[in-house]
């Protein structure tokens, strides 16, 4: 039976108790029932690979000649918000009727699941209901992060749900397969509009799928690491690509507000934010701007062979660092919502732990969109960074700072309101949460 499809059947016993008392009982056990039912069931739905999966990832992103590197997804099947910015978006060809075609050919051979990853910015916030549709098959709604604040269409945010894609909504056959999204039609100011950067879909496989097995040789179980790592891998089978994870405590570039998770996300399709990639396996891991870690934490790989499976390994555990200095994660709290820089001042906090009198420096880091239209970001009122990079796009900013004067125990992080350009309002920068993240590293 499915979990997810379980009827609870009790048995009515008043000994020692009202009636009353005991239906609110059953009603409150139901209530804890439910609960666990419903996250043990998100975490089905919401399912990345784990060590000793075999896949494949079957990525698509907005192609070569198209005017913007993302899609509008404003209506179903609707690409163009009402100012016409997506208007005569793609290539000819890219898109038929609101529907996008896989470039590949998917192999459904010995496969027992899949799942469909999207690269999801929330940007217009007040928007909700962002799904998508394969071929005849139903329509699957991105689920939200619970780990941020409800209601969570407040905040804005680059994020990369994942929901379960039956099999039999799946074709074989190159280019075979058709996909189309939609969005609800209600937002705060009549545009609802989430951007999709990629899509990746993630078929697994069963054990007897050829694949190259392999193993982390180079760190062991119970390891003290040190300020950089060597890494290699022990394989049968052939190699085109080793990524190294780690399953720990790091900056939450996922968007999620989980700052301990296997880290990694994508940009349009490719693995980014991981410890590195390699082609053969040998990786010298620079240890420097990763925090210190509350409990042991793992490392694995996923091995892509020749033919495009990927394996991921079992963890090595139980790992800690020993190194020549410290690194503290500074998590923001007192997010504000609809972090849009047009809008108004925006101030978050973050409190240092460590001694200052043995910080080095730090680091300012957060995930934005359009971060040309800054007006100023401030640490405790001091100019920390005017703006950078360019405006419309996805950018992360990562400053080091050699002066820690500007910091204190207690700390404001704020942004300046982008000013009117030519007497007209501009789309200012988002800063997508978790907001701006720190980190100090500490002499020991």
């Amino acid at each position: 039976m499915n979990l997810c499809e379980i009827k609870i059947v009790t048995q009515s016993s008043t000994e020692g108790c009202t009636e009353e008392h005991s239906v609110e009982k059953q009603h409150d056990m139901r209530k804890i029932f439910y609960f666990f039912v419903a996250m043990f069931c998100a975490l089905i739905t919401a399912a990345q690979p784990k060590p000793g999966d075999i896949f494949r990832e079957y990525t698509w992103a907005t192609p070569q000649g198209s005017n913007e590197s993302f899609v509008r997804v404003c209506g179903d099947g609707f690409y163009d918000d009402a100012t016409r910015k997506g208007e005569h978006l793609f290539p000819a060809g890219v898109v038929t009727d609101g529907w996008f075609t896989l470039p590949n050919d998917v192999d459904l051979k010995e496969a027992i699941r899949a799942e469909v990853l999207v690269e999801r910015m929330l940007c217009h916030d007040g928007s909700t209901g962002l799904a998508v549709k394969f071929n005849n098959g139903q329509w699957r709604a991105f689920p939200d992060a619970d780990s941020i604040p409800q209601p969570q269409s407040e905040y804005l945010y680059h994020y990369y749900p994942v929901v379960e894609l039956p099999l039999s909504e799946l074709n074989s056959g190159a280019k075979n397969n058709r996909f189309r999204f939609t969005i609800n039609s209600k937002q705060r100011w009549g545009m609802p509009q989430n951007m999709v950067y990629g899509v990746v879909v993630r078929v697994y496989y069963k054990t007897s799928k050829p694949h190259t097995e392999a193993t982390i040789s180079s760190v062991k179980p119970g390891d003290k690491l040190g300020d950089s790592v060597q890494l290699a891998i022990q394989s049968k089978g052939n190699v085109t690509k080793v990524e190294y994870l780690g399953l720990m405590e790091n900056i939450n570039y996922e968007g999620d507000g989980r700052y301990t998770q296997w880290h990694y996300h994508y940009h349009r399709g490719e693995l980014v934010n991981h410890i590195g990639t390699s082609a053969t396996g040998e990786f010298t891991w620079n240890t420097e701007w990763i925090p210190d870690q509350p409990r042991p934490f793992q490392l694995a790989a996923r091995v892509t062979n020749s033919e495009g499976i990927i394996y991921m390994t079992q963890p090595v555990e139980n790992l800690q660092f020993q190194r020549s200095f410290s690194v503290e994660l500074c998590k923001p709290y007192n997010q504000p919502r609809r972090w849009a820089t047009r809008e108004m001042e925006f101030v978050e906090a973050f409190d240092v732990k460590g001694s200052l009198a043995k910080a080095e420096k730090f680091m300012v880091t957060a995930v934005t969109w359009s971060p040309g239209y800054l007006n100023g970001v401030y640490l405790n009122d001091f100019l920390i960074l005017d703006r950078e990079s360019c405006k419309y796009c996805y950018h992360i900013i990562r400053r080091e700072y050699d002066d820690v004067r500007f910091l204190s125990t207690m700390n404001g992080l704020k942004t300046g309101k982008t000013p009117l350009y030519g007497g007209k309002m501009q789309h200012g920068t988002e800063i997508q949460y978790p907001g701006f993240m720190v980190l100090v590293k500490y002499k020991k």
